[in-house]
């Protein structure tokens, strides 16, 4: 192979590591990391949570678990939020690292290719 028809190739390559970069994270993502289940089950702690908010101290409608309620309340909105915020970040790094691997094939192979047509 000709130093034209490699350089052609990488930067071939590369263009297509940057096509892959903007596709993967939807290849690794979604459903599988993040259900349904698990969407409901958080906005019914958020609004377990928020109607905990406007309990006041005092009355009959203040239930003495209601602080031990609240606790167990906060950790699983902390956990599912955790869940959901590495689910949507999935594959972020690794199509970053296609992004830039991509980049750099393809200028490589640009400036090979033109560097040698002016030869």
């Amino acid at each position: 192979m000709k130093s034209p028809q490699i350089a052609s190739l990488a930067a071939i390559l590369g263009i297509g590591l940057i096509g892959l970069s903007f596709a993967w994270p939807s290849f690794t993502s979604g459903p599988k990391n993040w259900s349904d289940e698990k969407a409901r089950e958080l906005v019914e702690v958020r609004t377990a949570l928020h109607g905990l908010s406007h309990e006041h101290g005092g009355g009959e409608n203040h239930s003495a678990g209601a602080p031990a309620d609240k606790a167990g309340l906060e950790n699983r909105r902390r956990q599912l939020e955790s869940e959901l915020e590495t689910a949507q970040s999935g594959g972020a790094t690794v199509a970053r690292v296609l992004w830039i691997a991509g980049a750099l094939l393809a200028a490589v192979g640009a400036g090979v290719y033109f560097a040698g047509r002016e030869n």
